[in-house]
């Protein structure tokens, strides 16, 4: 590849000298500027884009070492190189001229061959330089560009978080003898968990809490899917064109646990449907017989502190939805007492690790409960989020975290 044709500084205070390099490289199609000491040409370097410079070693004012150290210290981003003339050949005076900021040397006297094969290799050395700082120049607009896209993406999940909280439920609120109470720290901006409680009629209440599978933008798409489904205005829906409504249209259940679950398996199923599996617990509350029916599908069993002091976990498994064609749910039922507390909760808080890699576990998770039984519920739910913090110390949740507490209130 031609090497391309540069402007070179000339810097020698010899009138003879400064000819014979002057004619020589335009000869050689270069153009020349030339300076007779150290200081003009160091003016000339401030004005003018030189990329080369040939400078004698001893010159009055400002000699070639003195101009190599200035040039080194001001050039700023532009490479400059310098090719000192010298009749010093001692080793001494080479390293001298290398620590000055000097990249090459040519002994006088020196014949045109040489001189002409040593601005050869200058230049290519430019012209490496130049295509260096070309890519770089591209890297850091490619890095650039990288990062007003990086911001962009967290803005966008930032939004996306903003909103997928505020269709969460209020973090508390009291129905007849019952009150709700909330928790939600999604491990990035957007959370696979959902959950969600409302009135069925003026006796029942739902309740759910579900898992997708992963987290991240994915799961929280899903789970944001199951929130619009899992709805009280789906059931308002249904009820309003219930004697309408196309029979190949899935009717969900919200009445029944084991029926809900099952319906939402089968709309949920696998590859199919394009969507990952999932946990939950659904449950309804009936006020007039004080009976809780839960339906559990692969989710953490529930957590039921008794008003006497008992404390059980409830369920022992079940199939998740969304994962096998057939799969069958069992119906959970127990009566509750006033002060009953049940806490749902997905697996992060039995998940989280400590620095020993040990989990918080079921075991320790039931005890902490127990722990903070007696405090109001908000303070125990952040109570309970406190010791797992503690718990996993500088290690970070690998998943969502999100517990609903339900406590049953005296009805006077």
């Amino acid at each position: 590849m031609p090497v391309e044709r540069r402007r070179i500084l000339v810097v020698d205070d010899d009138d003879d000298m400064r000819e014979l390099l002057e004619r020589r490289l335009k000869r050689w199609q270069h153009e020349v500027v030339v300076a007779d000491n150290g200081l003009k040409a160091l003016e000339i370097l401030k004005e003018e884009d030189i990329q080369f410079v040939i400078t004698d070693w001893m010159m009055p004012e400002m000699n070639g070492l003195e101009l190599c150290k200035a040039v080194r210290a001001g050039s700023g981003n532009r490479y400059i190189y310098i090719m000192l003339l010298t009749g010093k050949a001692e080793r001494n005076d080479l390293v001298e001229g290398i620590e000055a900021g000097a990249d090459d040397f040519i002994v006088k006297p020196f014949k045109k061959e040489e001189l002409q094969v040593r601005i050869r290799a200058g230049l290519r050395v430019l012209e490496f330089e130049r295509q260096k700082e070309q890519a770089l120049q591209e890297v850091r607009a490619k890095h650039q560009a990288l990062e007003e896209a990086n911001k962009t993406i967290h803005a966008h999940l930032e939004a996306a978080g903003r909103l997928q909280q505020a269709m969460l439920p209020q973090h508390h609120r009291t129905f007849n003898d019952f009150r709700f109470e909330s928790l939600f720290v999604p491990c990035e901006y957007v959370a696979g968990d959902m959950f969600n409680y409302f009135q069925l009629d003026e006796a029942r209440t739902a309740f759910y809490l579900l898992d997708v599978a992963g987290h991240g933008v994915p799961a929280a798409m899903q789970s944001v899917t199951l929130s619009k489904v899992i709805n009280p205005s789906t059931l308002a829906d249904q009820m309003a064109v219930k004697d309408q409504i196309d029979p190949r249209v899935p009717i969900l259940d919200f009445f029944d646990p084991v029926a809900m679950v099952t319906k939402l398996n089968q709309i949920f199923l696998g590859p199919s449907s394009g969507t990952q599996y999932f946990t939950m617990f659904y449950g309804v509350i009936d006020t007039r017989t004080r009976r809780i029916s839960l339906t559990q599908a692969g989710h953490p069993p529930v957590v039921w502190l008794k008003s006497n002091g008992g404390a059980e976990l409830v369920g022992d498994g079940g199939y998740p939805v969304g994962l096998l064609r057939k799969a069958s749910y069992d119906l959970i039922e127990f009566s509750y007492q006033p002060g009953d507390r049940l806490y749902l909760y997905s697996d992060a808080l039995t998940d989280g690790r400590n620095d020993e890699r040990e989990s918080f576990g079921q075991k320790r998770m039931l005890a902490t409960f127990q722990q903070y039984g007696d405090l109001p519920l908000r303070e125990a739910l952040e109570s309970v989020h406190k010791t797992l913090k503690d718990w996993v110390g500088d290690e970070v949740l690998d998943d969502d975290l999100s517990i609903l507490g339900l406590q049953f209130l005296n009805p006077e």
